[in-house]
């Protein structure tokens, strides 16, 4: 089965992303900031094939995961999406969705990730 990590803060779009993801018959793997995903990455058995990414979150950010991601030959090969209402610039190397997000447009992206 394919999974997706959800990493957002806001436990409304995670409650969201979580059910939209179950229904495309996909596993979500919840972390509520970048410290913790990282942490999920490292120690799970399940391998996501896409990461949602919010970029302001507590603890550790969305920039920061990234930083760390990026230098972690074992995990940096998972494409990611970021899904965030920042108008800083996003990291490198990813795909960017502004919140709102229109689900049907994120799912489609998480079905080409997820069914590649």
């Amino acid at each position: 089965m394919s999974a997706v990590l959800i990493v957002e803060d806001n436990p409304d779009l995670q409650a969201l992303y979580r059910a939209a993801v179950r229904n495309e018959g996909y596993e979500p793997l919840l972390a509520s900031d970048g410290l913790e995903a990282l942490n999920l990455l490292k120690t799970s058995s399940v391998q996501p094939n896409v990461i949602i990414l919010d970029l302001m979150m507590p603890v550790m950010d969305g920039w920061q995961f990234m930083e760390h991601f990026n230098k972690d030959p074992s995990i940096n090969t998972i494409p990611v999406v970021v899904c965030s209402a920042s108008k800083s610039a996003a990291p490198p190397n990813v795909k960017i969705m502004k919140k709102p997000v229109e689900l049907d447009r994120l799912l489609d992206v998480l079905n080409s990730y997820c069914n590649a």
